[in-house]
């Protein structure tokens, strides 16, 4: 029942937020080199709303579609944010929260919290709708 609720949640204020899917390019990262965090962030991602889906993009291909678990909607930004469990190299377990910002002016943010594994790696772009 809680899954439910949350699901109709999610798909409403996705439809209060325009819905419209959007394609953010990644242009820099702060928290690692370059290189390291295109490896977290991707070097771009889809958001779909309407699918309530978020997908990061490599340059060899896209990494799986994740679920978006909320949207917080602000004067001039929406927030998207999906959590995943991962596995490090040794097969251990842990979470990790991506944040996505899509800025009224057509910035675009994305933050990962992986907690204590690594800091914080934030990548910024421009955002538009596809």
């Amino acid at each position: 029942m809680k899954k439910l609720f949350a699901a109709a949640l999610i798909a409403s204020l996705a439809s209060q937020a325009g819905a419209q899917q959007m394609i953010c390019d990644f242009s820099s990262w702060r928290g690692a080199s370059s290189k390291i965090g295109k490896s977290w962030t991707g070097e771009k991602v889809l958001i779909d709303p309407r699918r309530n889906l978020i997908q990061r993009g490599f340059s060899n291909g896209w990494y799986k579609a994740q679920p978006i678990t909320s949207i917080t909607k602000s004067h001039n930004f929406l927030t998207y944010v999906t959590r995943s469990q991962e596995r490090d190299s040794r097969g251990q377990s842990y979470y990790v929260s991506m944040s996505f910002r899509v800025y009224t002016d057509g910035k675009g943010t994305a933050r990962i919290n992986a907690g204590s594994r690594v800091q914080d790696i934030m990548a910024s772009g421009r955002c538009a709708s596809e």
